[in-house]
């Protein structure tokens, strides 16, 4: 997997910057972004959608999933908002977990995981692999390749 993932932290601060301690709630992000969420039955497969049209962004969301699952969707389409502005991606698919995936979803997967990582105590996180922080998470192991390494 080749990102910046320099790229993607310094994306991660401005969050900081911009929206203090709120910026760790994906839900408040998108409210103050004025972004609109929805929340529907998408299935068995989708996970979400980044729709944007006209500077207007639209985020589906699975209502089935779990809420360690919805906190990683939301931070995956929310780094598309932030990461590759005026894009509509693909549906994110559940298979999207379990393969190496490149391009904007690595980079999409790796913001989110790396948010969620901020919820975690640092002297805590400075002791767990990888494994350990997906496990702590409660995300599949097949994203723990989405880690970095600080």
């Amino acid at each position: 997997m080749h990102l910046n993932k320099y790229w993607i932290l310094e994306e991660i601060e401005k969050l900081f910057v911009e929206f203090g301690s709120d910026a760790i709630n994906p839900y408040k992000i998108i409210k103050y972004s004025d972004i609109d969420l929805i929340e529907t039955n998408l299935g068995n497969k989708t996970l979400g959608q980044t729709i944007h049209n006209r500077r207007c962004y639209v985020i589906l969301i699975n209502q089935n999933l779990s809420y360690s699952m919805k906190r990683f969707v939301l931070w995956h389409e929310i780094a598309h908002v932030r990461l590759h502005k005026g894009i509509s991606t693909a549906a994110f698919r559940a298979n999207n977990l379990n393969r190496m995936i490149y391009g904007i979803e690595a980079e999409a997967n790796t913001f989110a995981i790396e948010m969620l990582t901020r919820t975690i105590d640092k002297q805590n996180l400075s002791y767990m692999s990888q494994f350990q922080i997906i496990e702590y998470l409660g995300l599949p192991h097949t994203l723990e390749h989405f880690v970095l390494q600080h």
